[in-house]
């Protein structure tokens, strides 16, 4: 159900870009603890979630806005009004909305989050099997981007629609590995940009690591 609606309503390149992105996401974070010996000790492995979840962000970011299409990144704030509140990244795209999330295993649903309730509702009575709905920017489903694996290795990467309670999936699809069906230049034109985001982020990284350790860290 989902796919032949990505296939019908998307650009054909999202799940393959969506992929990649989590991919390098994940070869980043393993570069980073390799490179930062505080991150090798045990006391440190608590961190390891967060660190993904900022490199995870960044690749998706990095990705999208290396292309001409109308794809948009933004930064959401859980509470706008509180300054150090909680933040999400929302990915726009023709056709959906996408939130990135960590998910305990492959085919679970990930826990219930207040800042995701808005998105959900949008898929409220929705049928995918309706060939006649119309979509446009302000009325497309809202689709979890969920990833995850053993031990901080990536075993999946996935794409679903939540129900319109947040608490199951109405379908959901293994994307880790699809083709991004772009031409050979922008494909190094992404990678190049990938690349570099991910490196600035781990080199902030690094030196915050600095910071708080009195330059010892590396």
């Amino acid at each position: 159900m989902i796919e032949r609606y990505l296939k019908n309503n998307c650009p054909l390149e999202v799940p393959g870009l969506l992929s990649l992105a989590v991919e390098k996401a994940y070869k980043q974070l393993d570069e980073t603890i390799m490179t930062v010996p505080i991150l090798q000790k045990e006391e440190a492995r608590k961190s390891y979630g967060y660190l993904r979840n900022a490199f995870v962000d960044v690749a998706i970011e990095s990705v999208f806005s290396e292309l001409d299409r109308d794809y948009i990144t933004e930064t959401k704030k859980v509470n706008p009004d509180r300054k150090n509140s909680y933040t999400y990244k929302l990915l726009k795209v023709p056709g959906a909305h996408i939130t990135p999330v960590k998910s305990q295993s492959k085919k679970s649903f990930p826990r219930k989050a207040i800042y995701r309730d808005k998105g959900s509702l949008l898929n409220y009575q929705m049928s995918l099997f309706d060939e006649q709905r119309n979509y446009n920017n302000d009325n497309v489903p809202f689709m979890l981007l969920t990833y995850g694996g053993v031990n901080y290795k990536l075993d999946y990467v996935m794409l679903g629609i939540p129900d319109f309670e947040d608490k199951k999936w109405i379908d959901l699809l293994s994307i880790k590995g699809k083709p991004t069906l772009i031409s050979s230049n922008k494909k190094a034109q992404i990678n190049d940009k990938l690349n570099l985001s991910l490196t600035e982020k781990a080199s902030q990284i690094r030196r915050n690591n600095n910071d708080s350790n009195g330059g010892n860290a590396i």
